[in-house]
């Protein structure tokens, strides 16, 4: 695992130099494919050398993508993300951020797993309702790691930016624990009850933010009675680990409580507890952890490929349910932003539809579902489909749609 790690981390910076140097394509972008051409590559050297193709088999499976995001990468790049937001920006347009993350989630996740069920139907695929609302689940948050990579390059303006960057953070807490509420419904339905999934949501939810509001503020008080950036640095990694750990262990999201953590410790933080020494070196390496630990996921990401069974079938559902999501999550924009700002507009839900990326985390929660659902294989490839489509297609369009709706 060493070795490939090194090989891996080879490559990303050889990628990473070449396109700097040369094309200057977002990160995201270019590590992914060059995953997905590695991949392809390996398939075909597979048919001469078998040992090629059967070494990183063994690799991915060693790896457990899902675990790998879910329980270690996640927490460190959604902290980043947040730490590095102006709380001022978000709460300058929180109305449409939370309605966004949370009722456009939820419309979202019941309109595609109910369009998908029918398009899988249609295609003469037994798959279970439950099992499209999960698939729903999964595709219906965006990736504010895939997000954050790729709208950093582009001319979007700033305030639309930090709408849709706010919303990935939040909405990528709420998709999973949609996800986590739906799942029991699936596994076993017959032991659902509303009452049991509206506890399950709140307390997840609730007990997010409250443990990040809590450890953060104590975070805090530990930095404002010292100054020793190294000593500080340390004390946001192991709030960074801890929060995430204990937010597991007592069932609550831990993804949100990083978020709320990062958005404390970055603003708060920064105002009454660093000095100006503290926050350039912890700018600096969390900004370091965030690009070596993209560069590993989106690597990963590409890489995939070679463990997801594809067939002409497969990729027409996949097919139909990249229409389905895109269309329930222009829906899930649409009908929050107009009750919100009480005006009908076109062009705010086309742009976050198109900037809404999907990334590491949805792969990853679909290959959480590896030998517990009967379905899962068939939600696994259409996950990775929209994925690497979202990445490689949306994203290198941004530019394109923004001189469209002329609002470069």
């Amino acid at each position: 695992m060493f070795a490939f790690f090194a090989i891996i981390l080879s490559v990303c910076a050889l990628v990473s130099f070449v396109n700097r140097k040369f094309f200057g394509y977002p990160f995201a972008i270019t590590l992914t494919f060059t995953g997905l051409c590695i991949s392809l590559l390996s398939l075909i050297l597979g048919e001469v050398f078998p040992g090629i193709a059967a070494s990183i088999h063994t690799f991915l499976n060693d790896i457990d993508f899902a675990h790998f995001v879910t329980d270690i990468l996640l927490c460190f790049l959604l902290f980043a993300g947040a730490f590095h937001v102006h709380l001022d920006d978000l709460l300058s347009n929180w109305k449409n951020i939370l309605s966004y993350a949370s009722i456009g989630i939820l419309i979202a996740t019941g309109l595609t797993g109910g369009l998908a069920w029918l398009a899988l139907h249609g295609l003469g695929f037994n798959v279970s309702i439950y099992s499209c609302l999960v698939l729903g689940a999964i595709l219906s948050p965006t990736d504010p790691i895939a997000a954050l990579s790729i709208l950093n390059q582009s001319t979007l303006p700033e305030k639309q930016k930090i709408t849709i960057v706010g919303e990935s953070l939040f909405n990528d807490g709420f998709g999973i624990v949609i996800f986590l509420t739906l799942l029991p419904l699936a596994l076993e339905p017959d032991t659902f009850t509303g009452r049991k999934v509206l506890i399950l949501f709140v307390k997840e939810v609730l007990g997010g933010v409250g443990l990040g509001l809590v450890l953060g503020a104590a975070g805090i008080r530990f930095m404002k009675a010292i100054d020793h950036y190294q000593t500080e640095l340390l004390i946001s990694l192991a709030l960074v680990f801890g929060t995430y750990s204990l937010a597991s262990t007592l069932h609550f999201s831990g993804p949100l409580a990083t978020v709320v953590l990062g958005l404390l410790l970055g603003n708060q933080g920064r105002a009454v507890a660093m000095s100006d020494q503290t926050q350039l070196y912890l700018d600096n390496f969390w900004e370091m952890i965030d690009e070596i630990l993209n560069a590993i996921l989106f690597a990963l990401i590409g890489l995939q490929v070679l463990e997801i069974q594809f067939s002409r079938n497969i990729l027409l559902a996949a097919s139909l349910v990249l229409l389905v999501s895109l269309t329930a999550r222009f829906i899930g924009i649409w009908v929050p932003h107009t009750f919100v700002n009480r005006r009908a507009e076109w062009r705010l839900p086309v742009l976050f539809t198109w900037c809404g990326l999907r990334g590491g985390l949805s792969i990853a929660l679909a290959l959480s579902l590896r030998n517990k659902l009967p379905d899962a294989e068939l939600i696994i490839a259409i996950t990775y489909f929209i994925v690497i489509f979202s990445i490689l297609f949306q994203g290198l369009t941004i530019s394109k749609l923004l001189k469209w709706l002329k609002m470069a």
